[in-house]
């Protein structure tokens, strides 16, 4: 386990943090007990989102250091460009398994 969480994998690490993120809103149901039954709709994505990240990280542990700094700076933009389209999508999801949107609605 520390061997992932450890890894200098960017795209594994977002994968992990956006999976715990989308657990939030379950501190927030407890408040709410008549939409209780909407859980799933954050605890699947959550739940595939951690797993994605886990097994990128255990995949691809290290990167190479010895690049330059213009390829560094090429990976930089790739990992927002990532971040961004992966952010909408898993932050669409809860929309779309609830059934109260359509993917493409939830995406909007």
């Amino acid at each position: 386990m520390k061997r992932v969480i450890r890894s200098d994998n960017y795209y594994g690490q977002f994968f992990i943090l956006m999976g715990i993120l989308l657990l939030v809103p379950l501190i927030v149901v407890m408040f709410y007990p008549k939409d209780f039954h909407q859980i799933y709709a954050f605890i699947i994505p959550s739940i595939m989102s951690i797993v994605i990240g886990m097994l990128i990280c255990m995949i691809h542990p290290k990167r190479n250091h010895n690049k330059s700094w213009k390829m560094s700076q090429y990976e930089g933009s790739l990992i927002v460009l990532f971040a961004w389209v992966i952010g909408i999508i898993f932050g669409a999801l809860p929309f779309f398994i609830s059934g109260q949107l359509t993917f493409i609605q939830a995406l909007f």
